[in-house]
């Protein structure tokens, strides 16, 4: 069942860097479907996920008790699987006027206090090549990182745009894309 957000609803931070990769491949091909693993950094937490990561690890490597009020589990060297994100599907379902979601995401809590990072599987309306997707996504705006690049994270942290890398055919019609997002998120 579609849920009619608030006019005054604010897109969670993942949801805005999925639009970002999504709109252009919408307009230009039409998005039959997509299934997102979203890696989450400390800072979706706020503040206090910050300073529990970064009490996390210098306990850690002092061989002391971990603060787990936060992440409820030792998130410092470690990932955390979360539920299936409803909201950001159903935030997209409606943001793009689809009578159902078609995007499903995966959370997972990662030891990064900022950016996210996702791996993104697409099928369009019809086959499409790498090439062609990447050209609309440069068109509007994303930065696609050259061939063998391969950005993280820590290198975008302070960018306030997507970076796009390893668009590769999934051997089923659809394509996988790597993304990392800085302040675009935050």
């Amino acid at each position: 069942a579609r849920r009619d957000l608030s006019p005054l609803a604010v897109p969670d931070g993942l949801t805005g860097v999925l639009v970002e990769l999504l709109v252009p491949l919408e307009r230009a091909f039409g998005v039959r479907e997509a299934t997102v693993v979203a890696m989450r950094p400390a800072f979706d937490l706020g503040e206090p996920g910050v300073e529990e990561l970064r009490e996390q690890t210098v306990r850690l490597l002092n061989f002391l008790d971990l603060p787990r009020d936060v992440f409820g589990a030792q998130l410092a060297f470690n990932v955390l699987p979360k539920p299936v994100d409803l909201r950001s599907a159903q935030e997209l379902a409606c943001l793009f006027g689809w009578d159902r979601p078609r995007v499903a995401v995966r959370s997972v809590a990662v030891p990064v206090f900022h950016s996210h990072a996702v791996a993104l599987r697409v099928s369009m309306t019809r086959e499409v090549p790498g090439d062609e997707v990447r050209t609309v996504l440069e068109r509007a705006g994303v930065r696609v990182a050259g061939i063998g690049e391969h950005p993280t994270p820590v290198d975008v942290a302070t960018e306030r745009r997507t970076v796009v890398s390893g668009i590769e055919a999934d051997g089923l019609g659809g394509l996988w894309l790597w993304a990392v997002a800085g302040e675009t998120a935050a």
